[in-house]
């Protein structure tokens, strides 16, 4: 997945990009280009602990919100010719556990 937000900052330097449910994620450090701007979105006690155990880093702003209450999309600085870009990385594994609950 890196790989693939890096080859899409390379014709799109300046999107945006958005890590959904990030928990400690720190996916975006990985493929930072100095333009794009990256965003962290998930529960107010997890963007707390994020914080004080990543600190806050240039280019990174950290959004506490529910993912299902959509007043974060606000807060991001969507460049139109450059599109965004959204992880789901840290959201798809809880997803799965939550499902494997469900089926079980």
């Amino acid at each position: 997945m890196v790989s693939v937000c890096k080859e899409y900052l390379n014709s799109h330097s300046s999107a945006a990009v958005v890590n959904l449910g990030c928990g400690l994620d720190t996916s975006f450090s990985q493929i930072s280009n100095e333009k794009a701007k990256g965003y962290n979105i998930d529960f107010a006690n997890v963007i707390e602990k994020r914080e004080e155990l990543l600190g806050r880093r240039e280019l990174e702003k950290n959004i506490a919100s529910d993912l299902l209450d959509y007043s974060w999309f606000d807060e991001i600085e969507v460049n139109e010719e450059q599109g965004a870009v959204f992880l789901l990385r840290v959201f798809f594994i809880i997803l799965k556990k939550k499902m494997l609950r469900i089926w079980l």
